[in-house]
């Protein structure tokens, strides 16, 4: 059986950034999707279009097919006063957050000045080029 829309995909993988291992199956256990459902970044769900259970391969993601490229707009001066007493501001310490419907989002402190800090709501990976080795484990 080959992964088309609607398939219910279960893939063991490796992601690596710059010659680093960032994330891994292995670690968190297989990854399970529905093929079309938009699920998974873009680039990888169009590599996996096709593929059959046992396949394995490498794939390099591009920014564009990923999580896009850096948005300096998605950077906000927010006042210390704003931020949690719990929270004590670090550079690279990541925030978590919800949009009133309940999305969970994340930024990063990349500035801390005597009344603020900056924070980015660009994603991690932003900008990177990801370079994915997969196993297609099965397809229902």
């Amino acid at each position: 059986m080959k992964i088309k829309k609607g398939s219910k995909v279960t893939i063991g993988y490796e992601l690596w950034v710059n010659g680093e291992m960032v994330d891994s199956s292995a670690e968190r256990g297989p990854l399970n999707y529905e093929q079309g459902r938009g699920q998974i970044i873009r680039g990888l769900e169009r590599a996996l279009e096709g593929r059959e259970a046992g396949d394995q391969f490498e794939i390099d993601i591009s920014p564009e097919d990923s999580y896009g490229v850096r948005d300096e707009r998605a950077r906000q001066e927010v006042p210390l006063s704003a931020l949690p007493d719990s929270i004590t501001p670090e550079i690279g310490l990541i925030l978590q957050a919800r949009t009133p419907d309940g999305q969970v989002f994340q930024a990063i402190i990349v500035e801390i000045n005597a009344e603020s800090v900056i924070i980015d709501f660009n994603h991690p990976l932003v900008g990177k080029i990801l370079r994915f080795k997969i196993q297609v484990l099965s397809i229902v």
